[in-house]
C-alpha cells in the first residue's frame, strides 16, 4: 500500500444547489469536484484544491475559504480527464490557466498504478497533490461522464465511452 500521508481519509458526494460534487480527502490537501457551465453554457467540472491546516486525524480542517486553488475545466479538457479517469490515457497536464495564466494541474495514473494523482498548484501558492484511490475516481469519472452526457444529449453514455476510447485513447498514444 502507499504512504499512509497520502490516503484519502473520506469521501462525500453531495448535491448543493443543484450541482453535484465529489470531493477527496487527504491528509495534506483536499479537491473537490463540482459540475458547473463555462460562461457559454457548456457543462463541466470545476476542481478546487485546498492545503489541510491542522492535524492529521479525520477532522482535519482545509483552507477552502482562505487559501483554495479553483479551476474550472474547458470543453477540450473535459473529456481529456474524463479519458484519464477510465484508464484510456495515462495523463494529461495543463498549463497557463486562469485569468492570469497562472496556474496548472495534471492528473495522472500514479507511478506504482493503484491510484490517481492530482495536482494543482497557482503562481506563489504551495503545491497541492492529492491522491485518487479506485473507490473516489469512481464517483469522479462518471461525474465527469455525466457533465459530457449533458453536451451530448443526443448520445448515450455507452456512445460516450466508445467515442472516448476510439477517438481521444487511441489519438492520444499517437
Amino acid at each position: 500500500m502507499n504512504n499512509a500521508t497520502s490516503l484519502p481519509l473520506a469521501t462525500r458526494t453531495t448535491n448543493r444547489s443543484s450541482y453535484a460534487t465529489v470531493s477527496v480527502f487527504a491528509k495534506k490537501a483536499a479537491a473537490k469536484f463540482e459540475e458547473n457551465e463555462t460562461r457559454d453554457g457548456f457543462p463541466t467540472i470545476q476542481i478546487q484544491a485546498a492545503k489541510c491546516s491542522s492535524g492529521n486525524n479525520t477532522n482535519d480542517r482545509y483552507t477552502w475559504d482562505t487559501d483554495k486553488i479553483q479551476i474550472q475545466l474547458t470543453r477540450n479538457e473535459l473529456p481529456m480527464v474524463t479519458a484519464v479517469l477510465l484508464g484510456l490515457i495515462p495523463e494529461v497536464k495543463y498549463e497557463f490557466r486562469g485569468k492570469d495564466r497562472n496556474k496548472w494541474f495534471s492528473i495522472k495514473l500514479d507511478d506504482s498504478g493503484k491510484h490517481y494523482l492530482l495536482a494543482l498548484q497557482e503562481k506563489s501558492k504551495d503545491l497541492r497533490m492529492i491522491p485518487i484511490l479506485p473507490h473516489d475516481a469512481f464517483y469522479v469519472a462518471n461525474l465527469c461522464l455525466r457533465q459530457l452526457r449533458r453536451s451530448q444529449p443526443w448520445m448515450t453514455t455507452g456512445d460516450l465511452m466508445i467515442s472516448l476510447k476510439v477517438i481521444v485513447g487511441r489519438l492520444s498514444h499517437g
